[in-house]
């Protein structure tokens, strides 16, 4: 499995999300490209992020596409899936995602907000 997390983008969560609705926000981009022999179950995977060494809060929000991998589907061999996360607040400063489920070692993606 190859796991690519790209820099975050910044958003605002819509009217209808939780548990900050019409906040700043940010989302993280994750994509997995299934190099093995058998479909990985996204439904495993764990993402969280970490600004300046505080938790982010994990933002649901259907109209941002931020469902927390639960409407992914499965990756196939040889497939790609690209799923989308939210987390609230956009304050500059250290950021950290880790992306775990995928290996023994979680994912890491280190850079700024």
């Amino acid at each position: 499995m190859q796991v690519t997390v790209p820099p975050p983008r910044p958003v605002t969560t819509s009217a209808r999300a939780k548990p900050q609705p019409n906040a700043p926000a940010f989302a993280v981009d994750v994509t997995l490209t299934n190099t093995g022999p058998e479909a990985f179950p996204v439904v495993g995977l764990f993402v969280k992020a970490e600004v300046a060494g505080a938790p982010a809060v994990e933002v649901y929000d259907d109209e941002n596409g931020f469902s927390g991998g639960i409407t992914a589907n499965d990756v196939p061999p040889g497939g790609r899936e690209t799923i989308s996360y939210g987390f609230s607040g956009a304050q500059p400063g250290p950021l950290v995602v880790s992306v775990d489920g995928v290996a023994d070692v979680p994912v890491t993606f280190t850079g700024t907000l």
